[in-house]
């Protein structure tokens, strides 16, 4: 049977903390990957830097892609580059670098072993009933939405679905092709912000 954009919303996620504040895992694949097993593809998540200085968690053999939702901050990765980050600024770097973090704030992080590629796009959505494109038909392995700061209603051709804020949806690029159009509404007066992220295999990738 195929999958309902409702049994694709992820609501509940596990939140825990690290040295600097408290991460919140959005999703993982494979879902039976564990991060600290290091056993997975990619990762979604949300992480918030309640300390005005602190050292990120080692990552070697993993690409990040961190971008900021709120707060200002500056990644220091030692011997590479420093980024400055504002709202919806963002940084891909190697885990496996010493980084450091100025500033505090919210942040959306995706995560990618060997073999995957991901990108990040905040997307705004104006109030008063505004839409906006959800999918262009880009080829994707996975296409994923994250609500940073209000409710928005996701779209296909028959169906709808609240996406609430905190929550996140991932498709595959199967579920996607027989999707002719995928949208999404902000029924509110406020502008909101959606982050979509697209995720790619490009080549060989561990179990």
């Amino acid at each position: 049977m195929r999958a309902t954009l409702e049994s694709l919303i992820h609501r509940d996620h596990t939140t825990m903390r690290w040295s600097g504040g408290t991460t919140t895992e959005l999703a993982i694949y494979p879902v039976s990957a564990n991060y600290k097993q290091g056993n997975y593809l990619w990762r979604l998540s949300t992480a918030t830097v309640e300390v005005e200085t602190s050292l990120f968690s080692a990552l070697p053999g993993i690409t990040r892609t961190l971008m900021l939702l709120d707060g200002n901050m500056v990644l220091r990765h030692a011997g590479h580059h420093e980024a400055r980050l504002r709202p919806f600024d963002q940084d891909q770097f190697d885990g496996g670098w010493t980084t450091h973090s100025q500033g505090r704030g919210r942040d959306f992080n995706l995560m990618c072993a060997a073999g995957v590629q991901g990108d990040l796009a905040a997307v705004p959505i104006d109030g008063r009933d505004a839409r906006c494109e959800a999918w262009s038909g880009e080829p994707a392995s996975w296409i994923a939405w994250y609500s940073v700061d209000g409710d928005v209603t996701i779209c296909t051709p028959g169906e709808k679905a609240t996406l609430r804020c905190g929550a996140i949806l991932v498709a595959a690029g199967a579920w996607l092709s027989h999707e002719p159009e995928l949208v999404m509404e902000n029924p509110t007066d406020q502008k909101t912000v959606i982050i979509r992220c697209t995720i790619r295999l490009t080549g060989q990738s561990p179990p």
